[in-house]
Order: structure tokens, then C-alpha cells, then sequence
């Protein structure tokens, strides 16, 4: 086999996000209790990056979020479902 087309890799790379998005919120792999705020954090900037604007289907609600709180799964990162966390409660 060759080598992938843009539009190719552009639907590789959103099923591979697809897959990790299910992890996180499971939180198994790299999206562990260890891990997670890193590996949420990436998933979001990736999710961002190919276009992806909704955390899930549904009304504005599915958007996702400006700054998300990464402590939660993905289906919270909408701006209705991920209220802000108060000033200096993780200092």
C-alpha cells in the first residue's frame, strides 16, 4: 500500500481521537488516574486541531469548552457541563 492521501490521514486521525476519546472516558490506558490531566489535555488540543467543536451531540450544550476542566471526562468539557473550578482551589 501507498502512502495516505490528506483526506486519508485526516480520517485516520479523527478515528484514532474517536478511540482515545472512548478511553478517556473510561479512563483506562494513558488516560489512567495518573495520567489523566496530561493525556485529556492532549486529546482536547488534538480534538481542536482537526476541527472537532463538539464534546457530543445534542444543543450548545456538545460544545466544547474554551478551557475545559480536564479532571473531567469528555462529555463534560462543554461550557454547560464543565463549570469553572473556584480561584486557587488546586494551589
Amino acid at each position: 500500500m501507498g502512502t495516505l492521501t490528506e483526506e486519508q490521514l485526516f480520517h485516520v486521525t479523527r478515528s484514532e481521537i474517536s478511540w482515545r476519546y472512548w478511553k478517556a472516558y473510561k479512563k483506562i490506558r494513558e488516560f489512567n488516574y495518573l495520567q489523566y490531566y496530561s493525556s485529556a489535555k492532549e486529546l482536547y488540543n488534538d480534538m481542536k486541531s482537526v476541527g472537532i467543536v463538539r464534546a457530543h451531540e445534542g444543543g450548545d450544550e456538545g460544545l466544547l469548552a474554551e478551557k475545559p476542566v480536564f479532571f473531567y471526562s469528555p462529555g463534560r468539557w462543554s461550557p454547560a457541563r464543565s463549570p469553572e473550578f473556584p480561584p486557587g482551589m488546586f494551589c
